[in-house]
């Protein structure tokens, strides 16, 4: 099942791309910020692993497992775990307050972690 997303339900903030900070992913009105963190290891650069989450003066990494776990040992949370968690907290919110387009929320996440636990190139 393909599922076309209407463009214009995007917000200007919203957008991927920020051509004035392009490690700026995410902002909203409130002020709560996502940023791509580019890190060096030494050995490798990566980018994509680490996001920094502010709001006001509260502060939030979330570090993204590099590499197969087979191969590096757990680093981080996978892109299916975050998936899930995002669908167990909209979930409560469902409970306190049923909504249709939420509902759909959760239908897409639960099958696009799934999609990923299965993959296996998963990270």
């Amino acid at each position: 099942m393909i599922v076309e997303i209407d463009e214009s339900l995007i917000s200007e903030n919203q957008l991927l791309l920020n051509p004035e900070n392009p490690a700026l992913i995410y902002q909203d009105p409130s002020s709560l910020r996502v940023q791509i963190e580019f890190t060096d290891t030494g050995d490798k650069d990566i980018y994509g692993h680490c996001y920094k989450v502010t709001h006001g003066d509260k502060v939030q990494t979330l570090y993204f497992q590099d590499g197969p776990i087979e191969e590096t040992g757990p680093n981080g949370l996978t892109t299916s775990a975050m998936l899930f968690i995002l669908k167990h907290r909209l979930n409560l919110l469902q409970e306190n307050s049923h909504s249709a387009t939420r509902e759909k929320a959760i239908k897409h996440l639960e099958m696009s972690a799934i999609i990923l636990e299965n993959a296996p190139d998963n990270n």
